[in-house]
Order: structure tokens, then sequence, then C-alpha cells
């Protein structure tokens, strides 16, 4: 038995389950991945809208055509770590402001409904929603067209949160289905063990039917079990029939012969001898002809119980007993076949069938030596064929014709002639077994008439004994078969059809090129600051060099860089000292190759760089302790704490009477506005990007900002394009008040001994960072990420904290100008410049220049004077 070949059906159909189930949640991951990426999308196109709606609700027809200034808020409501852009054109095509070449295969618009669109712009993927403004001026009416678009990395991000928040769960339900569906078929499998016991513990000879209870499912396997068995049972039966006939049949004749040749050993005469010898042969061939029909009744009945069935043709099987009658006898038989069977066929073993005609036909030639045996195939109602053998012999007693066919019984006829009494019982035996009867009858005139009754063949039958095809008289349409192997088909059809690759691809990081123009000022006061170049040789040089370039002061910068140089002894540093808006300018002309890193205090000039793709994204260790306003998609890294403050000339004013907010600032300037003429200081924010950004920033939270600038004006302010020219003028005494400077610097100052007071508004502090940028084409990048660990390491920030006083902005940093004492000498409210793609509406080129012009007209109606730059 270990030959066998064997499979396990449980693990069948947990396979199959296991594939289902698999397929399946395919599916549902697929169908929640693009369910993710809609809600995703929807969630925020409404933002995309919103921004683009507010930005063509601040576009207004002019006498120079159209303007629009976007409103703070437009990008501000947008995801603080995506890159946005935006255009604006007008109703011929013509671009307006922002970035001209922003999705420029659109459409234009043509009405106010939002219409969104996935794009690439430089290579990055980006949504784009483009918004219609109706305008009109004289004859003129048309839709001047707005888009926004951000890169889509925050929406990936919401996505994979939904997918996975929604795959987490499903993977677990998953999984516990997996565990009880073994589990189940554990139990729903229990019963057959219980049947196997049952069989195992059955004596070899109990073939009863199996009778215990069992499910619906295996109830057929039961019955085909229990119809096994009772055929198995039958055929146990006939065996011992045929043993027991064997040796109750057989003895009689064996002994009879045993005794008539040991009397002719004996016997001396010829003649006598003679005649024993045809006795012994008369019950030879009596004996053989008993083994031969015994023989046969036992193949007969062990092919009935366990061989197929075939069709047999009535015709068929009566010319093949034909065949086989003897050839002096077979002139002696007569035989009909009617039309309607002569195509006929039954169900059933051709042996048995042919077998069953011989035994009727050998009857009839044996017991009517004289006459003439007919055979007639004849129809039968309720689609059956009838047989019949007739003969002249003497035929049967009524009283016999029953009895005569049961086994080893023959007639009184038939007393004088020899025969084993098993013909009519095979016939019996066969007809009975293909659904039919024997029925012996008197015929007219004498003799006798056996007729066999059997049902015609309705389909085609297989050597399994399964029908396929009906097949009658009066064909009908057949019925296909169920397919039993379809539920298994559409499973693995179903499988094949939802295994997918399911890929979730990343934004493009890859920097871009971008044409966006570069930030203008007002004609005729654009100045270019002067560049200063320092080398800082390595303690023990290797060849290698990191530069860097912005506008912070080289002196204190240098602490930082000698710093940096005790962990990295052997880099060489190079310090290009330029203005914030020139080293923009110049970034973006790509002038600036040769730089590793960029380090400005200009928030907005540097989130713009990076929103455009000239920096390189890094994910700094150091960089989760930082707030999250001081840096931008781990491109932009603000690394220290600087507060604008107010300074003024001790000799003028005291504490007492120095103003704390900008509403007092306003109210001594118009009231000393003759005493303060030329004595007042502030940037020139055409010129100076920190004072534009702290300016942009002012006019945002202070409602009294334009009334302060005037006050500005009226006293003749004098204008520096930088920190130290304005500390330079206090500190000498020729300028009493200082607004608007890097507290860093003033700090620094103060703590050195220069004659000057630092004031902390009362009504609001504003905050920079001073902020780092890889450069996308860094020729050293692992040195300048290694700059950037630095600075935000807590090494870095105690350089920063004392050293540069340029303040610290980590948590827990030692030293004089940490983020926590800076912030214990301001009794206002701390705003941090964030770092945000707000903080691009300022540097729209439309709103800047307007913004600058308006400035300008109020700081100069009254005249302007320069602070004279500070002698290297």
């Amino acid at each position: 038995m270990t030959g066998l070949k064997s499979f396990s059906i449980r693990r069948r159909i947990f396979t199959v389950a296991c594939l289902l189930l698999i397929a399946a949640t395919l599916a549902l991951i697929a169908f929640l991945r693009g369910y993710a990426h809609s809600a995703s999308d929807q969630a925020f196109d409404r933002l995309l809208a919103a921004s683009a709606l507010t930005i063509a609700g601040s576009v207004q027809m002019g006498d120079d055509g159209v303007t629009v200034e976007p409103p703070f808020s437009s990008l501000a409501m947008m995801s603080g770590q995506e890159r946005v852009f935006y255009s604006v054109r007008d109703p011929a095509g013509e671009p307006i402001t922002g970035y001209d070449d922003l999705a420029p295969a659109l459409p234009l618009a043509a009405s106010a409904t939002p219409v969104f669109a996935d794009q690439r712009y430089h290579d990055d993927p980006i949504r784009v929603v483009t918004v219609g403004r109706l305008v009109s001026a004289a004859q003129h009416v048309g839709w001047v067209t707005v888009r926004v678009a951000e890169t889509r990395g925050a929406r990936e991000v919401l996505a994979a949160e939904i997918l996975n928040r929604s795959v987490v769960p499903l993977v677990a339900l998953v999984l516990v289905a997996l565990a009880l569906i073994w589990f189940g078929l554990r139990l729903a499998f229990s019963p057959l063990r219980t049947m196997e016991r049952a069989l195992r513990e059955r004596a070899p000879d109990d073939l009863r039917a199996f009778d215990a209870p069992v499910p619906r499912e295996t109830q057929r396997l039961v019955e085909a079990l229990n119809a096994f068995m009772h055929r198995l049972s039958g055929v146990m039966a006939t065996l011992n029939d045929l043993v027991a006939d064997a040796a109750h049949q057989v003895r009689t004749p064996l002994a009879s012969l045993r005794a008539q040749a040991e009397v002719a050993l004996d016997e001396p005469d010829p003649e006598r001898l003679r005649e024993r010898v045809v006795r012994i042969h008369r019950n030879a061939t009596q004996a053989s002809d008993l083994i031969n029909q015994l023989l046969m009744d036992a193949t007969i009945s062990h092919r009935l119980g366990t061989h197929g069935r075939d069709f047999v043709g009535v015709a068929e099987t009566i010319n093949e007993t034909r065949r086989r009658i003897g050839p002096l006898q077979v002139p002696r038989l007569k035989i009909s076949i009617a039309p309607d069977v002569r195509r006929a066929r039954i169900s059933g073993d051709r042996l048995a069938l042919r077998e069953m005609l011989r035994n009727l036909v050998d009857n009839a030639l044996r017991y009517a030596p004289d006459g003439d045996v007919e055979i007639h195939a004849t129809p039968v109602s309720n689609y059956r064929v009838a047989i019949t053998v007739l003969d002249r012999g003497p035929g049967v007693a009524d009283d016999e014709k029953e009895t005569v066919q049961a086994r080893f019984v023959r007639g009184r006829s038939g007393a004088d002639s020899s025969g084993s009494g098993l013909g009519l019982a095979i016939v019996r035996n066969v007809a009975e077994m293909h659904g039919g009867s024997l029925r012996l009858q008197d015929r007219a005139g004498g003799g006798l008439s056996a007729r066999v009754v059997l049902p015609l063949a309705r389909g085609r039958v297989h050597a399994g004994g399964n029908i396929s095809r009906p097949m009658s008289p009066h064909p009908t349409t057949a019925r296909p078969a169920p397919d039993r192997t379809a539920p298994v088909t559409r499973a693995l059809v179903l499988f094949a059809f939802v295994s997918m690759m399911l890929l979730l691809g990343q934004p493009d990081a890859r920097a871009m090129e971008t044409d966006a123009p570069a930030l203008t000022t007002e004609p005729g006061t654009t100045a270019v600051p002067r560049m200063i170049e320092t080398r800082y040789p390595a303690p023990r040089p290797s060849g290698r060099t990191l530069v860097i370039a912005g506008p912070t002061d080289t002196p204190v910068v240098v602490p930082v860089i000698r710093g940096f140089q005790e962990e990295r002894p052997d880099v060489d540093v190079v310090y290009r000292e330029m203005g914030g808006r020139e080293a923009y300018d110049a970034t973006v002309a790509g002038k600036l190759n040769d730089v590793d890193v960029l380090m400005s205090s200009v928030a907005d000039l540097q989130v713009r760089l990076a929103n455009d793709g000239f920096a390189m994204q890094y994910a700094s260790p150091q960089a989760a302790r930082l707030p999250t306003w001081a840096k931008w998609r781990d491109e932009v890294f603000g690394f220290t704490f600087e507060p604008a403050v107010w300074i003024y000339n001790p000799d003028r004013f005291t504490e007492a009477t120095i103003p704390r907010t900008r509403q007092d600032l306003v109210a001594l300037l118009e009231r000393e506005h003759q005493s303060l003429q030329g004595r007042v200081g502030t940037y020139d924010i055409a010129v100076s990007g920190v004072g534009y950004l702290l300016a942009e920033q002012d006019e945002l939270l202070s409602s009294n900002f334009w009334g302060l600038t005037n006050a500005l004006g009226r006293v003749d302010t004098r204008l520096s394009a930088t920190s130290a020219g304005i500390l330079d003028a206090v500190e000498r005494g020729d300028m009493d008040i200082g607004y608007n400077v890097l507290g860093s610097y003033a700090l620094a100052r103060q703590a050195e001994g220069a004659r000057i007071g630092v004031v902390f508004p009362r009504d609001y502090v504003l905050v920079l960072a001073r902020s780092v940028l890889i450069m996308r084409r860094a020729p050293r990048p692992e040195l300048a990420r290694a700059l950037v660990d630095y600075l935000l390491s807590p090494s870095g920030q105690s350089v920063a904290s004392s050293q540069s006083g340029l303040g610290s902005i980590m948590e827990d940093t030692p030293g004089r100008w940490t983020a926590e004492k800076v912030l214990a000498r301001s009794q206002g409210i701390v705003q941090p410049v964030v770092m945000s793609p707000a903080l691009l509406v300022g540097l729209d080129r439309r709103r800047h220049s307007r913004f600058i012009q308006n400035w300008s007209r109020l700081i100069t109606d009254t005249g302007i004077s320069l602070i004279p730059p500070t002698a290297p």
C-alpha cells in the first residue's frame, strides 16, 4: 500500500482557499490603492482649488491692463512640505506673473470652475488646477487663466497612509480567516476519521452497510462505499456459492468416475472393459459440462458485478450466438428480427448477454432434437425488446416453470437427458441483472417458449457505467453534463486576473532646472554688494575643499568654520561673502556651480531656490530636533535663532523713554519728526533681502505697517543694505534709532561694549532662522552633508550660541545666546518666520515690484539718504 499515490483533500481545499483569499486580497488592495489616491487627490484638490480661487480673486483690470497680487493666504494654505508653482495669464495667453513655463500645453481657462490635471514639470509629477477669472474693460472681455500646481509628495504620503491603515487590518483579517479555515477543515474532516476507525474495527467478513450518521457532504461517499460493499458481498456470496456448488455437485461425478475407473482396471474382458470406458467417458463429459457451467455462472456473476457496461446490439448478440452453435445445428435456427429493433441496443455486458441467449438456444436444440428452433426479436412497450426462443420439445410442466429457473433444478421432462440444471438459472440471473425478466410459456402446438424482456439503452454508456447522451427512437435535446472542474477553473482565472504587480512609485527627487524669472527690483535702485572670498586652510590638508557662499558677515561665520574644521581637520573651507539677492540671482543663472552650500538669513529666497529645484534633499539625522518652522522638505535647514530688534543711541534715549511698540514708535516719529530728521535708519528693502523679508512679515502682522512706513519717510529715514551699516551709525552717534535689525548682530555688538541699546518690541518679535541648503550640483555633496550635520549638532549649536553670537535654535544648548535666553528678554509675542511655500507670495514679481514701489514712495517722498557702507 505504500506505493499508492495519495493527496490531501484538506490541503487542497486550504490551498484553493489561500489562493482565493490572496486573489481577493490583491483585488481589494488594488481597489484600496485607487481609492487612497482618489481620496488623497480629493483632499488636496480642495486646497489647490482654494489657492487658485484666492489668486483669481486678486485679479483686477487697471489702466495698465490686468494686474494681480497674490494674497499671502493663497500659498499659505498649501501643504507646507511640497513645491508650489503658479502662473497667471491674460485673456490672450500672455504671462502676467508666476512661472511662465508652467503647463503650457493645457488649454486656457474658459470658466471659473476648477479643472484638474496631472502633469510633469521639470521632471517632477505635479497636480495642476486651472481656474478662470472673467475681466472686462471697455470693449474687451475675457478670461484670465490662473494655474496653481504642487508636487505630489504629500498626496503620495497620505495615499500610502490610507492604504497602509486599510491593508494592515485586511491582512490581519485574511490571516485570521486562514486560521479559521484551517481549524474548520480539521473539524469538518473529523467524521472521516470516525468512519475510518469504524471500518478498521470491523471483522474481515463484516460487509454490512455503514449506517453511522455522517454529514450530508459525505453522504454520497458513504452510499458509494455501501454500494461497493454490497457488490463485494454479492461477489463473495457468488464465490461461496461456487465453492459450495462445486463441492456438492462435482463430488458425486468425480467419485463415480473414480469408482468406474477402478472397476475398469480389474476388468479382464475387453468387451466389458470397453463398456466401462464408454461410461467413464460419458460421466467425464457430464462432469466437464457441469464444471464449465459452474465456471461460466461464476464468470458472468463476477462480470455483472464488477465490469462496466457497453452498448450491445440486439441483432449483434443473436448473430454471435448463431456463430457459436455447431455447424450441424445452424440450419435448424430460424431467426426473425423486427425492423424496429434491428439497430436497437442494450446497455449491458456483451459476454453475459451472449451466454444468456446461447443457453436458451442450447436447451432448445437439446430438448427438441428433431424440430427447428426459432429466435424472435420484437419491440415491447416502455422502450424494451423481447428475445424469444421457441422449440417443439417436450416443454416444461406448469408447476415447474418457476422451479426450473433455480440452480441445479431440472424438470421431469429432461430427467433422462444430460444436463447440469444451471442453464436457465444463468439466463434468469443475466436478465435480472440487466433490468429484465425471463418467462417460460407453453407454445401453441406443443413445445416451449422462453421469452426474455430487456430494456433498451437510452444513452451512450462508457467503461465506467456513465451515460453521456440519450439514445432513443424519439431523440430529445441533450443537456450538457455539469462541469465539476468549473469552480476550480474560475478560481484560477480569478487569481490570474487579479494577480498584478502592485507598483508604489515615489516622487522623483531630482532637482529641477527652472526658467522662472529672477527677482527684480525697482529700476534705478539695484545695487551689487561687494563679494569677499576667504580661504581657511585645513589643519591637516588633504586636498578636499568645501565652498560656502552667503550674506553672513565673514567675522561672524569664522567661529562656525573653525568649529567644523575641528571635527573635519582634513577639509579646506572657502567662504564667499555676497549679498543674499546676489547669491540667489547667481544661483539661478548657474554662476555658483562650484559652491557646495548656500548659507543665508534670507529665508524666502532659500525656500524659493529649493522650490525651484536648486537644492539637494538630505535627511539629516540631526534635523529631527529642529522646530517644524525652521526646516523645509529636508532641503532647507535653519540653524540659528535671530530676533529682529530695535537699537537706539543711549545718549538720546533710555530704557524708560525708548518706544516699546510700533504704535508708540509711530507716535514718537510724528511728535518729534523735526529732531529725528535723518536720525532713524532701517534696511533698504530694494537691496537687502533680509530687509524685504522683515518688511513683508510686518505688513502681514501689523495693521499699522503703512502708517509706520509713512512716519519713517517723514523723518528722512536713512537706508542701509546691511545690519552693520545701521549698527555702526548708531554706535557713532550718527543715528538715534535703528528699526528691524538682526538681533544676533546687535546683541553681539552690545556684548563687545558698543554704546547701543537693544529693544525687544512688546507687541511682537519677528524671529529668523539663518538657513543652509546643499546645492543641487554640489561638487562635494558629502562635505556639504557633513557641514549640515555639524551645524545642527550639539557642538555646532554651542558655537552658534557662544562664539559666533548667531544664537542656537536647538533646545538645551549651553551658551550666552540661546533661544531660551533670547526669548526671556522678550515680553511680546514671538512670531517666527515659517519656512513654507507661503514665503513665495512675497517674491511674486508683480507683488514684489508694487510693494517696493509703494514702500519707496512713502519713504522717499520727504527725501532719502543712504548710510554709507562700512569700510572692510
